[in-house]
């Protein structure tokens, strides 16, 4: 991290933060997702906090949220430095990478496309269980 407390990882085509916040003794982890279009479907918007609610179509832990002052989508999650496993880190990590590729094809094609299952996302070949295994 540097000075400001900020890692920024390039995984393919996004950009993944982590932002230490020593005040409150937090890490966050975030993915800008996408800019909403001028005007957004009222649909796409709808999606997005169905998404949220229960993590449905998040990710476990993550949520979504609206940087005003970017107008970007914002996939993000928040963890204690102090309680950190690595393994759940890495995974939840992986897991919200996948979540946003999602997410950001929705938002790049403003349409909505069904959710995926609540149990579990399949991308790449890859199963993604909302326990944070990856098989």
């Amino acid at each position: 991290m540097d000075a400001n407390h900020l890692c920024c990882l390039k995984v393919n085509e996004l950009d993944m933060t982590l932002e230490r916040i020593e005040q409150q003794n937090t890490l966050f982890v975030y993915l800008c997702v996408g800019t909403l279009s001028t005007p957004a479907s009222s649909t796409l918007l709808s999606d997005i906090l169905a998404a949220n609610l229960f993590h449905y179509g998040s990710s476990d832990g993550a949520a979504f949220g609206l940087d005003e002052k970017n107008n970007e989508v914002l996939l993000f999650q928040r963890f204690d430095p102090l309680r950190i496993d690595e393994d759940h880190f890495v995974s939840a990590c992986v897991q919200m990478i996948e979540v946003a590729k999602i997410w950001r094809a929705k938002l790049l094609h403003g349409h909505s496309a069904p959710l995926a299952s609540s149990t579990r996302l399949t991308k790449a070949g890859l199963m993604l269980t909302m326990a944070g295994t990856i098989r």
